[in-house]
């Protein structure tokens, strides 16, 4: 990140082998930590995170102080987890500094497609908190310039999905993490005009040259799998909540839990279910 200047916010990295004999984290290793409080904490493996939960787990935490951090490493561990945990300072902001990006390369390590998105919502339910409940396309080809310098840089290879926040504090995007798959909110990208199961096929299947070479996402376009009352509610920004609706009218807009032709009742009942449960979810959560 640092070689192609893609900025991230300052990181400590606690791993198992730091734990005490009681399990616990040593002062000494926690006084290393260069950053103050409210912090974030994060699993590194997050499959292996559900697979050993404890009373009170999150996707994601936001540490108020240092008794708090000590518990949740403590409980973590004690949970049989033993992989690493990630803390980062925390950039200050809400939902609307969010944004998401995600990029394609071929086999080559050539960046073929990139799209980045703003997010204006996301879930704040312990299982669910940081997952992406509304995105409009957002092009900014600084961001994603140094982005695509890392990526040919490291040789990658397949889909690449980035969660970043605007950083106030500097004017910079922080880089929270790089995600080695597609996103869950993918489609965004495919609604932007970039179908990603395309790219793979044109590649793997049927050896297509890439035309244009490499692409980025332009169009405005507006995905989201909230109800629309949960928007008007929850964005602050009276200029964003304006742009979705315009976008909906517009038709430009897509929520892939309803698509043509993935009609069965029960599922279709579900998705109404989960759809219309974000109001209640929103005014238990949100903060």
């Amino acid at each position: 990140c640092e070689k192609h200047g893609v900025p991230y916010p300052h990181t400590f990295t606690f791993t198992a082998q730091m734990l005490n004999a009681q399990g616990e984290a040593p002062a000494e290793v926690l006084d290393q930590i260069d950053f103050p409080f409210p912090m974030i904490l994060k699993p590194s493996d997050g499959i292996m995170w559900w697979q050993h939960e404890f009373e009170g787990q999150k996707k994601a935490y936001e540490i108020a102080d240092r008794a708090e951090l000590e518990q949740v490493i403590r409980d973590s561990y004690a949970s049989g987890y033993t992989d690493d945990l990630i803390l980062q300072d925390r950039v200050p902001g809400n939902d609307e500094y969010m944004r998401v990006l995600t990029s394609y390369s071929d086999r080559n390590g050539k960046v073929r497609m990139m799209c980045l998105g703003h997010v204006l919502l996301e879930e704040h339910q312990p299982h669910g908190v940081g997952n992406h409940a509304c995105i409009i396309t957002e092009p900014n080809d600084e961001l994603m310039g140094g982005v695509r310098k890392l990526l040919e840089g490291l040789h990658f290879v397949g889909y690449s999905n980035f969660d970043v926040k605007y950083d106030e504090r500097d004017g910079s995007f922080k880089f929270f993490d790089f995600n080695t798959r597609q996103g869950r909110s993918n489609y965004y990208v495919t609604n932007s005009g970039f179908n990603v199961a395309k790219y793979v096929v044109d590649e793997y299947v049927f050896n297509r040259p890439f035309e244009p070479e490499f692409v980025t996402a332009q169009d405005e376009a507006l995905w989201m799998v909230v109800p629309m009352g949960v928007v008007d509610k929850y964005v602050k920004d009276p200029e964003l909540r304006a742009k979705v609706h315009r976008l909906d009218k517009e038709g430009k807009g897509a929520d892939p839990s309803f698509m043509k032709g993935d009609f069965v009742f029960n599922h279709w009942l579900r998705m109404w279910h989960t759809k219309l449960r974000h109001f209640k979810l929103f005014k238990t959560y949100y903060k």
